[in-house]
């Protein structure tokens, strides 16, 4: 009887010991704190080397050519100014053409006061413009009107009949006219001579 007491609290103290021991080995490796293997470390590849790019040279800008104008450019106040002579005689010769003719041979004194004739039958043209078309007309004559005044003799008036006559003033003012055009023409000649460029027109610069 005492040996199966022995027996019986020997196996006690070990049943004792293994509950008392288990919870230190567990807690000395928990199944969470084992150690995993390392992670091994893939090799480094260095990137292959790319071929370097050839630099290409810059593309030269062409110049732009100005484009010209589809629309023409239309003239200026001065310019306009300066036809205007030009488009009057135009018309004077149209209209009175035995006063204002195209042939030099033809052209005859004009009447006293044309101006103010032609402004009578023209109205809304300026004076000032119609002396100027009338200084144009005796200009391109090339001197003719005034070898007309100086022969002397009837003027005419625009229809070409004769009103009025040539005085002796006026064929002196056209010998003065006449001679002072010489000399402007010698001394053009002279200087177109001297730089090569043709002549231009005789200008009289006076009128009737």
């Amino acid at each position: 009887m005492v040996t199966a007491w022995k027996k019986l609290a020997f196996a006690l103290i070990l049943v004792s010991g293994v509950l008392v021991t288990a919870p230190a080995a567990f807690a000395r490796y928990p199944y969470h704190a084992c150690p995993t293997p390392a992670a091994t470390p893939s090799p480094h590849i260095p990137p292959s080397p790319q071929p370097a790019r050839s630099a290409s040279p810059p593309i030269p800008l062409q110049p732009v050519a100005p484009q010209p104008d589809t629309m023409p450019t239309q003239p200026n106040r001065r310019q306009r100014k300066a036809q205007a002579p030009h488009q009057l005689l135009a018309v004077l010769r149209t209209r009175w053409p035995a006063a204002f003719p195209e042939d030099p041979r033809k052209i005859r004194p004009l009447m006293r006061g044309v101006h103010q004739e032609i402004a009578k039958l023209l109205p809304g043209t300026a004076l000032w413009l119609i002396k100027r078309a009338i200084i144009l007309f005796q200009r391109l004559s090339g001197n003719a009107y005034w070898r007309a005044v100086l022969k002397g003799g009837p003027r005419y008036a625009l229809d070409g009949s004769p009103c009025g006559e040539v005085i002796p003033r006026e064929q002196e003012h056209a010998r003065q006219t006449l001679a002072l055009a010489k000399q402007r023409e010698a001394r053009r000649q002279a200087a177109c001579s001297e730089s090569g460029t043709p002549p231009s027109p005789p200008d009289s610069g006076h009128s009737v």
